[in-house]
């Protein structure tokens, strides 16, 4: 279901350039009305986003949100120079190896990266192998060398060290989508255990409240809020 701009408009809740559209039913980020002040923070969780057309409009952000929608792929992400935080839980990702391409180019900064509840994620609350979990930890933080945090842990030294050394070598294969996945022989990718609940953000200067229930693994703490 697609939503007239004034309806969306309506939903919208903007905070010192925080700006939550939340289960708005929106299909493209091109629904969410050009706003006059510099938006930051966007979260466009649980709506129906298939791609990033419209991420251009928001050129200086540091946080994106864009948990439970169905995008498959970053093709066409624009350069945002300040992205730090980039959660993407949820959605439909199936190539690992094209999505850090991109990212390591278009988010040159980014250090709090979360792809838990997609098939390219190996993480150990969605049931993968302790040698799986590590295997892809190390490419991603290969690929990424700013990553501060991965999906639910922080990169360790010793992550870093081993990524520098390995993670060249570690290069995974392209998943295989929809009913496929558990069908597939590559235990490597098989699906992960389904998660209830309803997303739970609350904008503030980097600080997110999340309830649990979805079980998305974490919201990022940063240095200055220990």
């Amino acid at each position: 279901m697609t939503v007239s701009e004034n309806n969306i408009e309506s939903e919208i809740t903007l905070v010192d350039g925080k700006l939550g559209a939340v289960c708005c039913g929106m299909t493209s980020l091109t629904e969410i009305p050009k706003q006059k002040e510099e938006i930051t923070n966007l979260d466009v969780s649980d709506n129906e986003l298939k791609d990033l057309s419209g991420l251009e409009n928001f050129p200086d952000l540091t946080t994106l949100i864009l948990d439970n929608n169905e995008i498959a792929a970053f093709t066409g992400m624009p350069l945002i120079k300040k992205l730090e935080t980039l959660w993407v839980n949820k959605n439909s990702i199936n190539d690992l190896n094209g999505l850090l391409d991109i990212l390591s180019v278009k988010a040159p900064v980014l250090q709090y990266l979360s792809l838990l509840g997609n098939s390219v994620c190996k993480n150990d609350l969605v049931g993968s192998s302790k040698e799986e979990s590590q295997r892809y930890r190390l490419y991603v933080i290969h690929k990424i060398p700013s990553l501060r945090f991965l999906d639910s842990l922080p990169v360790t030294d010793e992550e870093r060290q081993s990524a520098k050394q390995r993670g060249a070598f570690l290069k995974v294969e392209k998943a295989v989508s929809g009913d496929d996945v558990s069908k597939s022989e590559n235990t490597f990718y098989k699906d992960a255990p389904s998660r209830e609940g309803q997303h739970a953000t609350f904008l503030g200067f980097q600080k997110h409240y999340y309830s649990g229930k979805s079980s998305e693994g974490n919201r990022f703490i940063k240095d200055d809020q220990l």
